[in-house]
């Protein structure tokens, strides 16, 4: 008996498991496919995703009655028909997912990198930067002058001398032209062909003008905030898979604390009451006014909302004793 008893806790903690698994594959592929011109929420989706199967089935079953004329032959040309758009739409989906996935997990990584880049100290920054080159394949790295504004350094990248220089902006801030008109200085003061600059912002369209000019005679490259990222990526230097999965999780959990707050608030006891009164003080209004059938439905939801808040209230004591209940028990069988 012991032994099918925990063969079925067995079966039930593995079900438990795979559940809560499945439960947050979905909530990351709901936070993946989202995006700023789609502000519908998680049920909306749902609600539209069945309902445009419902009407593209009843669009076919119409189509194909009237052709046929038989009722069996149209339910089946509609259902087949349902059936390959579903499969086409699922693959379209699933591609837009994968695409949706990458493109996210890159941008909340490289946020992460940017912010903690951004509140490095300047030894740390500079520690941070020198390793980034080696790793790149810069060497001889020979440090010219360094501040909280600008760091120059000298550096050797397959035999040639590189001059390279970093400023260190927030992204509100950019690189101005005097900026790079003093490195091209340094170029000639040290007699130096290639020169690169990285900023944690970007250039003005001057310097980006200045760089096309100098390339007749100078070698210049210019590193924005976004190809100094790219380059970090491409060192091995971003966070790995489990370290984003982490900054994903947290990002949903907040968001649904967020909305269990608001929840909370719209369903507390102390809101019962108002909403009771005010569903009555609209179902009398509405007999004085010629807009009686608007204020009798939010009059109904106004008190449909009340009853809710009802019920949830009465399940939330109901677990809340269970669970202390339980929480007992188990310290007693503990003791």
């Amino acid at each position: 008996m012991e032994n099918i008893h925990a063969l079925f806790q067995f079966i039930a903690t593995q079900i438990r498991g795979y559940g809560k698994e499945n439960k947050k594959q979905r909530k990351f592929k709901a936070y993946y496919m989202e995006t700023k011109a789609d502000s519908r929420t998680n049920m909306a989706k749902v609600i539209d995703y069945v309902l445009w199967r419902f009407a593209f089935f009843f669009i076919a079953f119409f189509i194909a009655f009237q052709i046929h004329t038989n009722l069996l032959i149209a339910v089946i040309i509609a259902a087949v028909t349902l059936s390959l758009l579903h499969a086409g739409s699922t693959r379209i989906r699933n591609k837009k997912l994968q695409q949706l996935t990458k493109e996210k997990r890159r941008f909340i990584a490289s946020q992460r990198v940017y912010q903690e880049m951004m509140n490095k100290t300047g030894v740390e920054i500079k520690s941070y930067i020198i390793k980034i080159l080696e790793k790149s394949g810069f060497t001889d790295l020979e440090m010219i002058n360094s501040d909280h504004r600008l760091i120059l350094l000298k550096s050797v990248y397959n035999k040639e001398e590189v001059m390279i220089s970093l400023n260190v902006y927030k992204g509100e801030y950019y690189v101005e032209l005097k900026e790079m008109k003093e490195f091209v200085r340094f170029l000639i003061d040290h007699k130096v062909k290639t020169g690169i600059m990285i900023t944690t912002s970007d250039f003005t369209s001057d310097c980006y003008e200045l760089m096309e000019q100098l390339n007749d005679r100078y070698k210049m490259l210019i590193f924005n905030k976004e190809k100094l990222l790219k380059l970090i990526e491409s060192n091995d230097m971003f966070p790995d898979e489990k370290e984003i999965d982490e900054m994903i999780s947290n990002k949903i959990s907040q968001r649904e604390r967020k909305w269990e707050k608001y929840k909370s608030t719209a369903l507390s006891q102390k809101k019962i009451k108002g909403y009771i009164l005010l569903g009555i003080y609209l179902i009398i209004g509405a007999f004085y006014t010629p807009y009686k059938v608007y204020y009798m439905a939010v009059a109904g939801m106004v008190i449909g909302l009340g009853c809710i808040a009802i019920v949830v209230n009465i399940l939330n004591k109901k677990n809340l004793r269970e669970e202390g209940a339980q929480g007992l028990s188990e310290l007693l069988r503990d003791k």
